[in-house]
């Protein structure tokens, strides 16, 4: 979902800056419940039920991290 939905909208955002910064004007605003509406009905399928271990994930996540309270 990011890649299909929120980076069109950021770029979209990042447009309208640039070209606000050019022209002197105010940026555009952007109705985010119509392009929310475009995208939708495009989505790809999504998965329908979890997958994966997330107490393994959590425990990679931690093992990575350093000690809570520690010194680096």
């Amino acid at each position: 979902m990011p890649a299909e939905f929120h980076a069109p909208r950021w770029a979209r955002y990042f447009a309208s800056l640039d070209r606000a910064l050019v022209s002197g004007a105010a940026p555009r605003a952007i109705d985010r419940y119509a392009v929310e509406d475009a995208w939708a009905p495009r989505t790809t399928g999504r998965l329908t039920r979890p997958s994966g271990d997330p107490y393994a994930l959590a425990r990679a996540v931690a093992d990575a991290l350093p000690p809570a309270g520690g010194r680096t």
